[in-house]
């Protein structure tokens, strides 16, 4: 099934070490097929349809499977430009949007406002970080820990889950730093479109020290 620019192929159900619930996320069809693939690697990188990027630890995954849409409905999830608003910073109104987006967004981030007593934005800018003792922890996705996770993304073919490696997340709230032993970490869930903001970022500010 085509859904704007891209091809919803179904969904991805996981189930990681420590955690009773089943992840359930929409994919598209290159997902699927990237997971068709044996891989013999530490840790597996995905891109859903919701708007995750996820660093999956492949020694703690229970199961792991893909299925097409026509077997059953994928979760919903919305249009690439509808999280990418809704990440920035800022307010919406400044962002220059379309009509008829402006006020879906607006809409979606009153009623998130309304269930939830925070903003749609703290949604959408949140790590979560599954551990194998049961823990689900979240911390702001600010420029510091992309840092560390893009190190991780880098390094992850090279880390062995017998060594003593850690991720080092900042806590915004307190100013303090916590350390996540990456061999008891199931599972990252990063924010894709705040992911791409900040790394976007990170290249114009790189390109424009290189033109001065």
């Amino acid at each position: 099934m085509e859904i704007g620019s891209f091809a919803l192929y179904g969904g991805l159900t996981l189930k990681i070490k420590g955690h009773e619930e089943e992840l359930t996320f929409p994919i598209d069809k290159e997902t699927h097929e990237y997971l068709t693939k044996n891989r013999n690697t530490k840790w597996i990188s995905i891109v859903t349809l919701d708007n995750w990027f996820l660093l999956v630890n492949a020694g703690k995954i229970v199961s792991l499977m893909t299925w097409n849409d026509l077997d059953q409905n994928p979760p919903g999830f919305e249009h690439p430009n509808v999280y990418k608003a809704l990440s920035l910073s800022g307010g919406l109104e400044k962002q220059n949007l379309q009509e008829d987006l402006l006020k879906y967004c607006q809409e979606k981030d009153r009623k998130y406002e309304d269930e939830n007593e925070e903003s749609i934005w703290v949604l959408y800018n949140e790590v979560q970080i599954y551990t194998t003792d049961g823990q689900k922890h979240q911390v702001l996705l600010n420029e510091y820990n992309a840092y560390q996770l893009c190190d991780l993304e880098m390094e992850s073919e090279e880390l062995g889950n017998d060594l003593a490696r850690f991720l080092l997340i900042e806590d915004g709230a307190n100013g303090g730093v916590s350390w996540f032993n990456l061999s008891e970490t199931s599972l990252i869930k990063v924010p894709a479109a705040a992911r791409q903001i900040l790394r976007d970022e990170d290249e114009r500010r790189a390109s424009g020290a290189t033109a001065a």
